[in-house]
Protein backbone atom coordinates (compact mmCIF):
# COMPACT_ATOMS: atom_id res chain seq x y z
CA UNK A 1 0.00 0.00 0.00
CA UNK A 2 2.99 2.51 0.08
CA UNK A 3 2.82 5.32 -2.60
CA UNK A 4 6.07 5.62 -3.33
CA UNK A 5 6.58 1.86 -4.26
CA UNK A 6 6.10 2.35 -7.85
CA UNK A 7 9.29 4.95 -7.77
CA UNK A 8 11.52 2.67 -6.32
CA UNK A 9 10.59 0.18 -9.32
CA UNK A 10 11.74 2.77 -12.03
CA UNK A 11 14.53 3.70 -10.16
CA UNK A 12 15.77 0.07 -10.92
CA UNK A 13 15.58 0.99 -15.04
CA UNK A 14 16.56 4.61 -14.66
CA UNK A 15 20.25 5.70 -15.30
CA UNK A 16 19.71 8.31 -12.71
CA UNK A 17 21.42 7.60 -9.38
CA UNK A 18 20.27 8.27 -5.46
CA UNK A 19 17.57 8.47 -4.31
CA UNK A 20 14.00 8.63 -5.94
CA UNK A 21 12.43 11.81 -5.51
CA UNK A 22 9.36 11.92 -3.47
CA UNK A 23 6.95 14.95 -5.69
CA UNK A 24 3.53 15.47 -4.12
CA UNK A 25 0.66 14.58 -6.04
CA UNK A 26 -3.17 14.49 -4.99
CA UNK A 27 -2.96 10.89 -5.11
CA UNK A 28 -1.35 11.17 -1.52
CA UNK A 29 -4.61 12.55 0.34
CA UNK A 30 -7.02 9.48 0.19
CA UNK A 31 -4.13 7.35 1.07
CA UNK A 32 -3.54 9.38 4.09
CA UNK A 33 -7.21 9.30 4.80
CA UNK A 34 -7.49 5.83 4.55
CA UNK A 35 -4.59 5.09 8.09
CA UNK A 36 -6.71 3.34 10.66
CA UNK A 37 -5.22 5.02 13.22
CA UNK A 38 -2.65 7.94 12.58
CA UNK A 39 -1.91 8.83 15.74
CA UNK A 40 1.40 9.76 14.63
CA UNK A 41 3.42 10.84 11.89
CA UNK A 42 5.38 7.36 12.18
CA UNK A 43 2.20 5.76 11.49
CA UNK A 44 1.40 8.37 8.58
CA UNK A 45 4.70 8.44 6.70
CA UNK A 46 4.96 4.54 7.16
CA UNK A 47 1.34 4.10 5.20
CA UNK A 48 2.29 6.89 2.64
CA UNK A 49 6.20 5.06 1.88
CA UNK A 50 7.92 8.51 2.86
CA UNK A 51 10.68 9.69 5.61
CA UNK A 52 9.83 12.70 8.23
CA UNK A 53 11.78 14.77 6.25
CA UNK A 54 9.49 14.49 2.91
CA UNK A 55 6.58 14.59 5.38
CA UNK A 56 7.46 17.82 7.17
CA UNK A 57 8.71 19.43 3.73
CA UNK A 58 4.86 18.67 1.98
CA UNK A 59 3.18 19.98 5.61
CA UNK A 60 5.23 23.13 5.56
CA UNK A 61 5.19 23.49 1.51
CA UNK A 62 1.48 21.81 0.09
CA UNK A 63 -1.56 23.48 1.36
CA UNK A 64 -3.73 20.39 0.47
CA UNK A 65 -1.49 18.20 2.45
CA UNK A 66 -1.49 20.19 5.82
CA UNK A 67 -5.36 20.62 5.49
CA UNK A 68 -5.24 16.63 5.13
CA UNK A 69 -3.23 16.11 7.98
CA UNK A 70 -5.26 18.32 10.20
CA UNK A 71 -8.18 15.96 9.25
CA UNK A 72 -6.10 12.94 10.36
CA UNK A 73 -5.04 14.20 13.57
CA UNK A 74 -8.69 15.36 14.63
CA UNK A 75 -10.02 11.80 13.89
CA UNK A 76 -7.14 10.44 16.34
CA UNK A 77 -8.10 13.25 18.61
CA UNK A 78 -11.55 12.55 18.49
CA UNK A 79 -10.84 8.52 18.90
CA UNK A 80 -8.77 9.45 22.04
CA UNK A 81 -11.13 11.77 23.52
CA UNK A 82 -13.53 8.97 23.33
CA UNK A 83 -11.93 6.50 25.01
CA UNK A 84 -10.95 8.64 27.45
CA UNK A 85 -14.86 9.61 27.78
CA UNK A 86 -15.99 6.04 27.83
CA UNK A 87 -12.89 4.89 30.61
CA UNK A 88 -14.23 8.01 33.03
CA UNK A 89 -17.91 7.05 33.44
CA UNK A 90 -17.43 3.00 32.44
CA UNK A 91 -18.64 1.04 29.90
CA UNK A 92 -19.65 -2.55 29.09
CA UNK A 93 -17.78 -4.36 26.74
CA UNK A 94 -18.18 -7.85 24.30
CA UNK A 95 -15.29 -10.59 24.62
CA UNK A 96 -15.79 -13.54 22.18
CA UNK A 97 -13.12 -16.25 23.96
CA UNK A 98 -13.01 -19.96 21.65
CA UNK A 99 -13.15 -22.78 24.05
CA UNK A 100 -12.73 -26.22 23.50
CA UNK A 101 -15.13 -28.46 24.84
CA UNK A 102 -13.68 -32.49 26.19
CA UNK A 103 -14.28 -33.29 22.31
CA UNK A 104 -12.14 -30.96 21.13
CA UNK A 105 -14.58 -28.78 19.47
CA UNK A 106 -13.81 -25.34 19.64
CA UNK A 107 -17.20 -23.06 20.76
CA UNK A 108 -17.42 -19.34 20.38
CA UNK A 109 -18.07 -18.00 23.86
CA UNK A 110 -19.23 -14.56 24.37
CA UNK A 111 -19.80 -12.66 27.58
CA UNK A 112 -19.75 -8.78 28.78
CA UNK A 113 -17.24 -7.45 30.78
CA UNK A 114 -17.92 -4.19 32.69
CA UNK A 115 -15.28 -1.88 32.85
CA UNK A 116 -15.86 0.30 36.00
CA UNK A 117 -15.57 4.08 35.94
CA UNK A 118 -12.15 5.21 36.85
CA UNK A 119 -12.61 8.20 38.99
CA UNK A 120 -9.25 9.83 38.48
CA UNK A 121 -10.75 9.91 34.60
CA UNK A 122 -13.34 11.55 35.98
CA UNK A 123 -11.80 14.02 38.16
CA UNK A 124 -9.64 15.01 35.34
CA UNK A 125 -12.69 15.39 33.12
CA UNK A 126 -14.62 17.64 35.45
CA UNK A 127 -11.33 19.51 36.14
CA UNK A 128 -11.22 20.83 32.05
CA UNK A 129 -14.87 21.23 31.35
CA UNK A 130 -15.85 22.78 34.56
CA UNK A 131 -12.53 24.40 36.03
CA UNK A 132 -14.41 27.26 38.16
CA UNK A 133 -15.80 24.37 39.97
CA UNK A 134 -13.33 22.02 40.01
CA UNK A 135 -9.61 23.12 39.79
CA UNK A 136 -7.12 22.20 42.74
CA UNK A 137 -6.36 25.63 43.70
CA UNK A 138 -9.40 27.89 44.42
CA UNK A 139 -9.15 31.92 44.57
CA UNK A 140 -10.81 33.61 47.81
CA UNK A 141 -10.80 37.24 47.61
CA UNK A 142 -10.10 39.18 50.85
CA UNK A 143 -11.29 42.68 51.45
CA UNK A 144 -9.30 45.16 53.50
CA UNK A 145 -5.39 44.76 54.66
CA UNK A 146 -3.73 41.57 55.45
CA UNK A 147 -2.04 42.98 58.57
CA UNK A 148 -5.48 44.12 60.17
CA UNK A 149 -7.13 40.97 59.50
CA UNK A 150 -4.67 38.87 61.23
CA UNK A 151 -4.64 41.35 64.02
CA UNK A 152 -8.64 41.07 64.74
CA UNK A 153 -8.39 37.28 64.39
CA UNK A 154 -5.27 37.13 67.32
CA UNK A 155 -7.69 39.51 69.31
CA UNK A 156 -10.38 37.27 68.77
CA UNK A 157 -8.32 34.25 70.32
CA UNK A 158 -7.14 36.22 72.96
CA UNK A 159 -3.94 36.13 72.24
CA UNK A 160 -1.95 39.32 73.86
CA UNK A 161 0.52 40.50 70.98
CA UNK A 162 2.48 43.15 73.19
CA UNK A 163 4.10 40.42 75.39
Amino acid sequence: MQYFKHMVDKRKTSDKMGRPRHEFTADVIPILEGVPDPGTVTQMCEALGIGSHVFYKWLGEEKEFSEAVLRVRARADDQIENAFFNRAKGYTTTVIEEKLDKDGISHALSKDIHMAAEPGAALNWLKNRRPDEWRDKKVVEVEGSHVDLVTKAVQELGIDLDD
